[in-house]
């Protein structure tokens, strides 16, 4: 019996050593866009861009992280590129295969490359160093999960290690605006981390649990969202929108 409630108190304190950790790193966020809400998503990339005109000067290299059929965020991404094109001369905008864009989006976003990032991370990683190194601009859309400062494996971590590439990013998130709405999470706050994705799960469910108690429940504009400081440039935008 005593056996037993060692196993026990070994796997209690192992969940919540878990737990803490993961709280631990959402206290990190540094809110750039407090809760808002927006009309459209012009309104959105006009507020992203006028908040962070000093780093986006600074900027010419840019990461931005959707999530897979998510396509009221590439919206979003289309206005925010529009925006960085009327500063920056995009010659390169690689989008990654695995977010399956259509013939349509890729027109949109004036994609000039489409590769799998994720099975050709030597290829792309070179090709952006070489970018960098001669200060051209460039444009990468890939998934979010590859693109967040969090993940310390994922593709934009790896590619930073090996290539001294230094983009500024932005990974956009599904904003769960209830306990119940957390069910349409892509990727979840698990304790079991098969996929090696909990610690962006669960800062994005930690931030938008420690949120939503603010909304207003009298607003009318269909988009929700905000903005956070999660790395040396690096941002996440949790945003909804009301249909």
């Amino acid at each position: 019996m005593k056996t037993m409630y060692w196993v026990i108190g070994v796997v209690v304190v192992g969940i919540c050593f878990f737990v803490y950790l993961l709280l631990g790193d959402t206290q990190k966020t540094i809110p750039k866009i407090s809760l808002s809400y927006f009309v459209d998503e012009q309104e959105i990339a006009d507020s992203v861009t006028k908040r962070l005109s000093q780093e986006i000067a600074n900027n010419s290299f840019f990461w931005i992280g959707v999530e897979p059929e998510k396509n009221e965020q590439l919206v979003i991404v289309q206005k925010i590129l529009e925006k960085l094109a009327s500063e920056k001369k995009f010659h390169t905008i690689i989008a990654d295969q695995e977010l399956n864009l259509s013939k349509e989006w890729i027109e949109k976003l004036h994609v000039t490359e489409v590769v799998t990032i994720k099975d050709n991370s030597k290829i792309v990683g070179e090709l952006l160093a070489e970018l960098e190194k001669k200060n051209e601009p460039y444009m990468l859309i890939t998934a979010a999960i590859y693109s967040n400062s969090l993940l310390v494996k994922n593709q934009i971590h790896q590619m930073k290690e090996l290539y001294h590439i230094q983009p500024m990013t932005f990974s956009f998130a599904y904003f769960a605006t209830s306990a119940e709405d957390e069910k349409n999470m892509l990727f979840p706050c698990v304790t079991e981390d098969h996929a090696g994705t909990a610690l962006w799960g669960c800062t994005v469910a930690n931030k938008a649990r420690f949120t939503r108690r603010k909304i207003d429940p009298k607003n009318t504009k269909p988009w929700i969202g905000l903005m956070d400081l999660i790395g040396e440039n690096d941002y996440m935008l949790l945003m909804k929108k009301n249909i």
